[in-house]
């Protein structure tokens, strides 16, 4: 497979794009999600940044999860980010993906963006060092309800573009979560809220948490705090 070498071209673009005489540079750091799912006993985060100008970036995003009774997973991601207009960038670069890959690298190929209505969007297909197809989305929208409250609902999807066997991992949709949290503005670069996921699991891996006697949705209360700077 392409994906190891892949790592060291996207690295060289990287530093290329950094070092690039392109106009005004930017750099940004967001934590999107720092909390505790109560149902689960789980930490979970997901942080990203970037450096670069109006149409050359530099991303970096991080996420996973780790609790009591629940394998640890995490996820990084390198990527090259080009504007295609004045709301869409096109990601592509690599991924450090223990949860899907099993402690593997895969290439990414991505859009990330604003649609109408402020809805952002961050939609990515990773090809794995095993071959393997996958999909991940997520649609998130910020509510003003007065100065200070929002709402955030959130909509995620993971899915497999064929079957894994020693997954347990069907073509289709795996996994979907459906979120909403309540912010207050505490600070313009601090908020932090309450709320709740639901969250089900598909497939073969949903009928063996049904096998096994567990449910393969679970529904969680969720507190955390969201920062950028």
């Amino acid at each position: 497979m392409i994906v190891r070498p892949l790592l060291f071209v996207v690295l060289l673009i990287c530093s290329s794009v950094a070092t690039s005489a392109e106009g005004p540079r930017f750099a940004l750091t967001r934590a999107d999600r720092l909390e505790y799912h109560s149902a689960e006993d789980l930490a979970v985060w997901e942080l990203q940044g970037f450096y670069g100008g109006d149409l050359h970036k530099v991303w970096w995003k991080a996420e996973g999860d780790a609790g009591a009774g629940a394998s640890d997973e995490s996820s990084f991601q390198l990527l090259y980010s080009r504007a295609v207009s004045a709301y869409f960038d096109v990601q592509a670069g690599a991924a450090f993906e223990d949860h899907i890959t099993d402690n593997d690298l895969a290439v990414v190929v991505g859009l990330a963006g604003v649609m109408p209505y402020h809805i952002e969007i961050d939609a990515a297909v990773f090809l794995t060092d095993h071959g393997d197809l996958l999909f991940r989305g997520e649609m998130e929208r910020e509510i003003l309800l007065s100065q200070r409250l929002l709402l955030l609902p959130r909509i995620r999807l993971h899915a497999s573009l064929q079957d894994i066997a020693d997954r347990q991992t069907d073509r289709g949709i795996n996994d979907a979560a459906i979120e909403l949290r309540l912010g207050y503005k505490a600070h313009h670069k601090i908020v932090p809220y309450v709320g709740v996921s639901w969250q089900r699991t598909y497939g073969s891996a949903g009928r063996a948490l049904r096998d096994a006697g567990e449910d393969d949705s679970v529904t969680s209360l969720i507190a955390g705090v969201r920062f950028w700077f």
